[in-house]
């Protein structure tokens, strides 16, 4: 019993022993074989959104020269380390990934898919950055400019570098994402300032300011901002206005030239504010226009033309509709009248 089973402890360990010299044989064999093989080419892939490039070939083909000098003149495969250009890679801001292999024809394969800028950020110092969808800040690129939303006025650390504030990071993506899908604001939106903590919007058209408050709801007020271009600045104009507030919860102001928000801000606590049913959201967001003609002190609510809140119904003085002169009409004369003589 016992001789039987040192006999198998035997036999299980001398084909544990041939597997591991047949793979180190294997191995050997194939490295003997990759050795003799070169390289035969570079092929390059950028991927970039909306085939809209940072980066060019001809910078990749320099890094990978700048690693490995002979590789263009036919290097050894073995000689080749491609973990250690995807390592490489990586540390290039504007590769956010990259894949590096060689395929069945020994033509060494390089991937890069680019790192994405959602917005363009300029500090209080003056110093120009990127920002992407994950908040990492990007340095400036001279081959491309790409098109995208202005953030001045940044706050910086310390060491100069641009604040990494979790709050301020939010509020340029969720603007970055709007200005995005949105060629609306892709054709309004000039800038966005940072002015004493109030971020401020800056229109392609129009002489005045949007205030938008801290850089919360950003979504919530810019849709009303859009609202209020599109339903009323159309029709009658923007530059008599010096500032459009949307800081307000469901609310647009208008603040015409010589006003103060805080005088608006007072009559409206006392005002009947006429809602206006958003209609492209299921009627479920409601906003109150108010523009600064009505606001005049009285407390007057205002009325609701063709959907825009344009001046007050109430004290309207109706004049008393005048008498109309009653007209008799006279008969008129017939002809061939007889005219009949009383009898004698």
């Amino acid at each position: 019993m016992e001789k039987n089973l040192r006999y198998k402890t035997w036999v299980r360990f001398s084909l544990f022993a041939i597997i591991i010299v047949s793979v180190i044989a294997l191995l050997s064999i194939a490295k003997i074989y990759n050795g003799n093989k070169k390289v035969v080419g570079i092929s390059i892939e950028l991927k970039g959104k909306d085939k809209v490039y940072f980066l060019e070939e001809k910078d990749i083909l320099k890094r990978i020269k700048s690693i490995y000098p002979g590789i263009v003149d036919g290097a050894n495969i073995n000689q080749i380390n491609t973990r250690q250009l995807e390592i490489n890679f990586s540390t290039d801001p504007w590769i956010n990934s990259a894949e590096v292999y060689f395929d069945r024809l020994q033509t060494l394969i390089v991937k890069i898919t680019q790192t994405q800028p959602i917005a363009r950020v300029i500090t209080t110092s003056g110093n120009n950055y990127y920002i992407d969808t994950l908040g990492k800040w990007l340095p400036l690129i001279d081959k491309f400019t790409p098109r995208l939303p202005i953030i001045t006025n940044y706050a910086i650390q310390k060491d100069g570098k641009p604040s990494n504030d979790s709050l301020l990071k939010a509020g340029i993506i969720t603007i970055g994402k709007i200005f995005e899908a949105d060629s609306f604001w892709q054709a309004q939106m000039a800038q966005i300032a940072i002015e004493n903590m109030e971020w401020v919007l800056v229109p392609t058209l129009g002489n005045h300011k949007a205030y938008l408050g801290e850089p919360v709801a950003l979504v919530s007020k810019l849709n009303r901002l859009k609202k209020f271009y599109i339903q009323y600045s159309y029709a009658h104009g923007l530059n008599k206005y010096e500032k459009i507030l949307v800081q307000f919860s469901n609310q647009v102001i208008g603040v015409k030239k010589g006003e103060t928000a805080k005088t608006i801000k007072d009559s409206l606590n006392t005002r009947a504010q006429m809602q206006l049913w958003d209609t492209t959201q299921n009627n479920n967001f409601k906003t109150s226009i108010v523009i600064n003609d009505t606001v005049d002190g009285s407390n007057d609510a205002p009325l609701m033309k063709n959907n825009i809140i344009t001046k007050p119904t109430n004290n309207l003085k109706v004049k008393p509709s005048k008498p109309q002169p009653q007209i008799i009409k006279k008969p008129k004369p017939t002809n061939n009248l007889t005219i009949k003589k009383p009898k004698s």
